[in-house]
């Protein structure tokens, strides 16, 4: 289980010219995680919930790869939102199909054994 703010800062232009600043979303995530020495790859799924007036909470999904050093865990996280569907007036980050990439870095208090 997971969960986090993810705060996206600067202006988007999307294909059609829309444009948006930045927006904060609060992703829930819980998933599944498969070691394959020396990475492990995962898939997280859940509603992300939005904190700012220009976006939409929507559904997301998670995949990535990582690997795990220790207490600290690293990973690049392939951020996609699908499309639900709205009317045409509201933006892409109302609407969803918006994808990113992360670069994340976590570390555990407690040490848990692999």
């Amino acid at each position: 289980m997971n969960i986090a703010i993810n705060h996206y800062r600067g202006e988007m232009v999307f294909w059609d010219g829309q444009k948006a600043k930045d927006f904060t979303l609060v992703p829930l995530l819980i998933g599944v995680r498969k070691y394959l020495k020396p990475v492990y790859f995962s898939l997280e799924a859940g509603p992300a919930f939005a904190l700012s007036s220009n976006a939409k909470g929507n559904l997301v999904f998670v995949p990535s790869v990582g690997k795990k050093i220790g207490q600290v865990d690293m990973s690049l996280r392939f951020f996609t939102s699908p499309f639900i569907a709205g009317s045409l007036t509201q933006k892409y980050l109302q609407r969803g199909e918006y994808n990113y990439i992360g670069f994340s870095v976590n570390y555990s208090l407690q040490k848990f054994k692999n």
